[in-house]
């Protein structure tokens, strides 16, 4: 199973939960909106953000010679 099945798959019981239990439980209904736009936005600057705090280490460690990098391993 891939990641992005797995965060679907997730997602859609968690929509199933919700639906299900909390007009029993509270007595109230929540209606559910998931805004993609911002979803999307939000994934995309996480994967950045992911992106950069990789790229500085890595550059680093690329600057060493594989020697010495082992070294402090």
């Amino acid at each position: 199973m891939h990641a992005w099945d797995a965060a679907l798959a997730g997602l859609g019981l968690g929509v199933l939960w919700v639906e299900a239990t909390f007009s029993y439980l509270l007595g109230w209904v929540l209606d559910l909106h998931l805004p993609f736009r911002e979803a999307a936005e939000t994934a995309a600057a996480a994967t950045a953000v992911a992106a950069l705090a990789a790229l500085l280490p890595a550059r680093r460690a690329a600057a060493l010679r594989p020697a010495v990098a082992l070294r402090y391993e």
